[in-house]
């Protein structure tokens, strides 16, 4: 969807993702709430995954947490994106643009 979107703004999309920190929320929708680490790894897994797919014609990827075979994303697309990581308070929070 994010792509589709980057294409109807004529580039002006970005796409925001993090590790997740609200436990509670994870709770809600049913999702186990693994150790900050743990969180931190499958951010990076989706990363890697996200890069495949906004790039690549078909995108497999085999990793520890996720996995694709012949996954395809329509239209392709050169997405700006940045992950942040914080300790519950905004002035600490790192982030950074893909």
């Amino acid at each position: 969807m994010a792509a589709t979107l980057d294409v109807i703004t004529d580039g002006r999309t970005e796409l925001g993702i993090g590790a997740g920190w609200y436990e509670e929320e994870y709770s809600a929708y049913g999702y186990q709430y693994f150790s900050d680490i743990t969180r931190i790894l499958q951010l990076e897994e989706s990363i890697q995954i996200i890069k495949k797919l906004w790039t690549q014609k078909v995108a497999d990827f085999y990793g520890k947490y996720y996995s694709t075979k012949d996954a395809v994303c329509l239209p392709m697309d050169h997405l700006t994106f940045s992950t942040c990581g914080g300790f519950h308070v905004p002035s600490r929070t790192a982030c950074s643009a893909q």
